[in-house]
């Protein structure tokens, strides 16, 4: 059985410990009930855990990625009420000065996921 609650181990000691605990996991056949049960740790502190390290794993793969830009052309024209996104693959976006913040932001962030 894995020393999993001791006060005696530093965080990197626990972080390192918990790695090893969930790649265990991860090579079994087993659910993750079973798994805590035969162990004897509480099911709630390993969907806790494993949460923890499923997101760090997402952070890591998210910073190892290159950030992409989609280009913003704004042409200024005074008599136009409205503005133009224009991808670097010629995709343009004619949004009026009017819309809604929060649906452009939407709207930005599809884009963006598509790479249009």
């Amino acid at each position: 059985m894995h020393k999993l609650h001791s006060d005696d181990l530093t965080v990197s000691q626990s972080k390192d410990l918990w790695t090893h605990v969930i790649a265990e996991y991860e090579q079994c056949d087993i659910s993750q009930k079973q798994f805590c049960q035969e162990r004897q740790i509480k099911l709630d502190t390993f969907y806790y855990k494993y949460g923890a390290y499923k997101k760090r794993l997402r952070l890591q793969q998210v910073n190892n990625q290159p950030i992409s830009f989609i280009p913003l052309i704004k042409k200024a024209d005074k008599q136009q009420e409205n503005f133009c996104i224009t991808t670097s693959t010629g995709f343009k976006l004619n949004i009026p000065q009017t819309f809604d913040e929060a649906q452009l932001l939407r709207i930005l962030n599809i884009l963006s996921q598509v790479s249009c």
